[in-house]
């Protein structure tokens, strides 16, 4: 199993917002180690596949058919990417403004004071869990 939390997000035709969120990133330490996945969902912005394309040279960059919104990127990320201990789903338009942003997360999510985050299109809880208890079936604790 792989020992990095895998980032990703879901972008189109936002390179400001990918520009703004990548630079954050980079700016501000994890405190944990991660790959990034960027999910472009079929973009046509020239600036945007310029942006993609500086982004491919470091990053993971997966284009996508876009289906209108980014949950559907999420679950591409989440069941291509089951040999990561641990997902975290950003939307294009947040950005990093700290030190140790992952690895507060994690640790929260390790000692069970985080276990669940409100889905903003359902407004409804969504239960986190770690891939291993997905991969073997477990249901996540609610």
């Amino acid at each position: 199993m792989n020992n990095k939390v895998l980032v990703s997000f879901s972008t189109y035709n936002s390179p400001v917002f990918l520009e703004h969120l990548v630079e954050s990133i980079e700016k501000y330490d994890a405190g944990y180690p991660f790959d990034l996945l960027i999910l472009d969902n079929s973009s046509t912005d020239p600036r945007q596949l310029k942006a993609l394309e500086r982004f491919a040279k470091k990053y993971r960059i997966e284009v996508k058919e876009n289906h209108g919104r980014a949950q559907g990127g999420y679950h591409h990320a989440y069941i291509h990417n089951l040999d990561y201990p641990y997902h975290f789903f950003l939307h294009d338009d947040s950005a990093i403004i700290r030190n140790n942003w992952l690895k507060v997360g994690i640790d929260r999510i390790n000692d069970k004071s985080l276990e669940s985050v409100i889905d903003p299109y359902n407004d409804s809880n969504v239960h986190l869990c770690r891939s291993e208890e997905r991969r073997v079936g477990k249901e996540c604790s609610e």
